[in-house]
Parts: structure tokens; sequence; C-alpha cells
């Protein structure tokens, strides 16, 4: 992080951000802990956005990050790029277009397969299947074999059946 932000190691010393780490920091090490939620859509959020238009680029302000779409990191870049393009005048490398929000679509385009297709994803449905049973099938013998081979290991009195040999 110290090189990427030009932090000085000798004044802020050893600088991490993590997101989501395998085993939390040592505390001492901690100088501060942010933690954030994931954005929720409610209605609030909706009315506000259906006016974000009414808003954007006046006084020359412009909004944009992942909140003025759906909360992600691609609504981020291009909200970025919609303010940048649009209200900035920017010209970028390449062709950009902004597709419109899943919400405003009024009719989803609709597939047309052929029979050929129909099948091969029914074969592939089919065999989805099949590993599905393999895997169960797999992990119920390993289960059933781990727990015979637990009872032969037994020592004698901790055996919970009994040996009897019939001569």
């Amino acid at each position: 992080m110290n090189e990427g932000q030009n932090l000085s190691i000798q004044h802020f010393d050893l600088v991490l951000i993590t997101l989501d780490p395998f085993a939390p920091p040592h505390p001492l090490l901690v100088a501060e802990v942010w933690e954030f939620t994931d954005l929720g859509i409610c209605t609030d959020t909706l009315q506000v956005l259906s006016s974000l238009p009414a808003i954007q680029s006046k006084r020359e302000l412009s909004f944009c990050f992942s909140w003025t779409g759906h909360g992600v990191l691609e609504d981020a870049v291009t909200s970025g790029l919609t303010v940048a393009v649009e209200h900035l005048d920017a010209k970028v490398p390449f062709a950009f277009e902004h597709h419109p929000d899943i919400s405003d679509v009024t009719e989803l385009p609709q597939l047309h397969l052929s029979l050929a297709d129909h099948l091969i994803r029914t074969l592939l449905s089919l065999f989805r299947v099949y590993v599905l049973v393999i895997e169960i099938s797999l992990i119920l013998l390993g289960a059933l074999r781990g727990s015979l081979k637990n009872r032969m290991c037994l020592p004698r009195s901790e055996r919970p059946f009994v040996l009897v040999e019939l001569g």
C-alpha cells in the first residue's frame, strides 16, 4: 500500500488495507477498522435514484459511484465513465455504451433454441445428474468404509459387537 499511495514508510510505517482477510491481524498492528455493509436496495433508494437525473451535472456537480446502480463495482466503473464521457466530454480509447438498467427493460429477448440445442442441454443435464450420483455414492462409500475401519481398529473390549467363533 505504501508504494501505491506514495506513503512514507518512515512516517507511516507499513500500511496494509485488506478486504476479508483469511485471519484477523494482531490487534496491536491495527490502527483503524472500517466495516461497510452491502448496498441495500429499498424504496427510499429507488426514489433517490429516480431523482438523480434532475440533479446530475447541475451547479457543476456530477454524481457517480456504485450506489448509482445496484451497488457493485461494475456500477461504479460504468457510472464514472458515464460522467466522464457525457458530462465532462472525455474521450476514451474504446467504444463506451451505457447499458440500460434491467428493471427498465419491458421485454427480455427470447432465445430460439433448435432441437439440437435442446438435445445438447438435456444430455448435459443428465451428465450433471450422473456425476452428482457418483459423487454422492463415493461419499457414502467412504463414510461406510471409514466407520467399518474404525470399528475394526477399536480394542476388542470397546467394539460394539462381539465376534463369536463357531468351531
